[in-house]
């Protein structure tokens, strides 16, 4: 596979993709899942994933998150569910309407390994 070919995705439940973004994106607190505020499918079946800002803790000092919190959250997601694929491209993205304009949102793009 070179660099500019994907692999083929396996197409997953909504459900439980979400049970397990959702997961992932939380702290161990009960808003966690708040955190995930769109889960869309493509026509490939990967996932693009949508969440809050929040998520990265950020502040006036730190407007955006670092490699390292990137990274920290592909771990997560990789503990999770090792056939997980994640794309090299990921970060912020305009918050869908339904959700405050004020807030940063940032997006990264999954897909389970086909068999």
């Amino acid at each position: 596979m070179n660099d500019h070919t994907l692999p083929k995705f396996a197409k997953q439940r909504y459900d439980k993709v979400h049970q397990l973004v959702s997961g992932a994106l939380s702290h161990g607190d009960a808003g966690g899942a708040g955190y995930l505020l769109s889960l869309k499918m493509a026509a490939d079946n990967h996932y693009r994933v949508i969440f809050s800002g929040a998520y990265f803790n950020l502040s006036d000092e730190h407007p955006q998150p670092t490699k390292s919190q990137w990274n920290n959250l592909k771990k997560r997601l990789k503990r999770r569910e090792p056939r997980l694929f994640i794309f090299k491209e990921y970060g912020e993205i305009e918050c869908p309407k339904k959700h405050a304009v004020s807030q940063k949102c940032f997006y990264i793009d999954i897909g389970y390994f086909a068999e």
